[in-house]
């Protein structure tokens, strides 16, 4: 079944809301404007999102099955869930502090565009000096819902981008 979250797009959630079922539900428990709305399918009975609080920018996202990411190593973990991320926006995959301050673990940064409708896996990479253990449920990503300059078409120039040329370091800030 599709559930209804309502996204950081002009929606307040009052704090420890996991999932918004409806309008109503979202107005019975404090919600106090309507935005839009991002759906969503759980792929696993560990998997709901969950929006901690009204100010946050970020959806948590959580693994669907056990990881064991290797010391110094990566691994892909399932986050059971499928998003139909609306036209004109993408989802920015990224990982949660927490991932890195326990567990010295980042997630390569992912990018979901709205055409892609399947499960959302992450990239886990372990710097750590131990292999890093990812439970079910544990809360290891979240998702940024981000709309988009649109753009007609690409158009290459050959004359006027030379300034800035030397690359990184050359204001001389580094």
């Amino acid at each position: 079944m599709i559930k209804w979250l309502k996204t950081k797009l002009g929606l307040g959630i009052k704090e420890g809301i996991d999932v918004v079922e409806d309008i109503k539900d979202l107005f019975e428990k404090g919600g106090d404007k309507v935005g839009d709305t991002l759906k969503y399918k759980v792929l696993s009975e560990y998997s709901s999102p969950v929006v901690p609080n009204v100010n946050d920018a970020g959806i948590d996202l959580k693994a669907s099955t056990n990881v064991v990411v290797p010391s110094k190593g990566s691994a892909v973990v399932p986050l059971g869930i499928a998003f139909d991320i609306p036209q004109g926006f993408f989802g920015l995959l990224t990982h949660r502090s927490s991932l890195a301050f326990n567990g010295d673990c980042i997630l390569s940064l992912g990018i979901i565009d709205s055409s892609f409708n399947g499960e959302v896996k992450a990239k886990v990479f372990n710097m750590g000096e131990e292999a890093r253990y990812i439970s079910v449920g544990e809360r290891v990503a979240q998702i940024v819902i981000i709309k988009y300059a649109d753009f007609m078409q690409l158009k290459e120039v050959k004359e006027g981008l030379e300034d800035g040329k030397e690359g990184f370091g050359s204001s001389g800030v580094l």
